[in-house]
């Protein structure tokens, strides 16, 4: 049975008749399974045989099917052949080749198809203490896929990857662990390139590990990327899970946790942890922007008025001021902006004063202590939250 794979090219060749006694125009469609791959119009004379060239190019239809010609004339179809063989259409072949000849290996590989993020896990096993050649086919019609593997000895789990692996077309080709190479061509240690990406996700859940780390679930939606090339890699590769590396905005504490399904944003890079296994590393996460980015850039002055004092065994002390004059502006209105103050004695951020005001616009408040900070947000029905007002979006101005 001839075996070709996703997207090869080839020409196929078939002898039409006319055995009627005027010129026919005829069209001929060809047919792998029920996807049809050419389609030649023609005309015969009365009585001639030729010899017609159809330009096939293989579907993305994994598995065995039969080839038909359909033969239409004057718009009614005349016959349909079928051909005297079938055909497989295969999609990447990967060997495994076990180097050690006195140990038996397992392996687990797993690829994923960066174009279409379909990953399939592929567990393999050769019997025997000795050399053996495993193939495994994997139905992907992919040539740029990432490529992980773990080799399970006696001795304990190898892992490998993830690779970047770019083929010339499918086929079929031999991982070999000790050159790290696929076929003879040399593949990319991912989590050795310069990969931080820029994702946009969407949060599925939220599993408090540790003080230090959160992991994250997250399904992508969108990707940049400031390296040309990657953005696909990162935009379905981060559907695992996901180690905050502390930097998630939080004053509160160490817990932190985004609502079910809340649009977020954030950075991650791909680093291996202390079992070689690779994972996405994030960071900087933030509430899905409502507004385009000039929205969140905003100018304000302020200018403090009748300072109050409190003595103490140093003299006195400055402590508030009676009256803050502000002018703020920004590029949508209204904005919302809120004045924020706490007691500079106690420090205590949770004693804190709150006045809101809208924007753009000038005015007073009074009085305020020392500690007074201004934050805008584009959205006048922002809901303000002190341990997460970054996290928010708001801007400190």
């Amino acid at each position: 049975m001839p075996q070709f794979y996703v997207g090869e090219r080839k020409m196929a060749r078939v002898t039409f008749a006319n055995p009627k006694g005027v010129a026919l125009g005829y069209t001929a469609s060809l047919y792998i399974g029920s996807t049809q791959v050419a389609e030649v119009p023609f005309t015969l004379n009365a009585g001639e045989q030729r010899e017609l060239a159809f330009s096939v190019t293989m579907p993305p239809i994994l598995g065995t099917y039969p080839v038909l010609l359909y033969v239409y004339s004057s718009g009614q179809c005349i016959n349909i052949y079928r051909a005297t063989e079938d055909v497989a259409i295969t999609g990447l072949i990967l060997k495994f080749s076990n180097p050690k000849k006195s140990t038996t290996i397992a392996w687990d590989a797993l690829i994923s198809d960066i174009s279409s993020g379909v990953a399939v896990n592929v567990p393999c096993e050769p019997s025997g203490a000795q050399a053996i050649s495993v193939a495994k086919q994997f139905r992907m019609s992919c040539t740029s896929f990432l490529l992980e593997i773990q080799e399970i000895t006696p001795s304990g789990a190898y892992y490998y990857g993830p690779y970047l692996v770019n083929l010339p077309s499918l086929g079929e080709y031999t991982w070999n662990s000790k050159a790290e190479t696929v076929g003879g061509y040399t593949v990319q240690d991912v989590t050795k390139l310069q990969n931080r990406s820029f994702i946009t996700a969407v949060a599925q859940f939220v599993y408090q590990e540790d003080p230090w780390s959160n992991i994250i679930s997250l399904q992508p939606l969108e990707a940049a990327s400031d390296v040309v090339g990657y953005a696909n890699v990162a935009k379905w590769y981060v559907g695992r899970n996901i180690i905050s590396r502390g930097e998630v905005p939080n004053r509160g504490g160490p817990m932190y946790e985004v609502p079910p399904r809340q649009r977020v944003t954030g950075y991650l890079d791909l680093r291996k942890d202390h079992s070689g296994t690779a994972v996405w590393y994030g960071w900087n996460w933030h509430a899905y922007p409502e507004y385009p980015p000039e929205a969140y850039q905003f100018t304000c002055s302020k200018q403090f008025l009748d300072p109050i004092y409190q003595e103490s065994d140093y003299g006195p002390v400055l402590v508030a001021y009676g009256r803050m004059q502000y002018t703020v502006t920004g590029n949508v209105s209204p904005f919302k902006m809120v004045i924020v103050d706490y007691d500079p004695v106690t420090g205590n951020k949770y004693s804190y004063r709150l006045r809101t005001v809208y924007g753009p616009g000038s005015g007073e408040v009074g009085p305020v202590w020392l500690n007074v900070r201004v934050f805008c947000h584009p959205n006048p029905n922002a809901a303000w939250d002190w341990d997460f007002w970054d996290f928010y979006n708001w801007k400190q101005v």
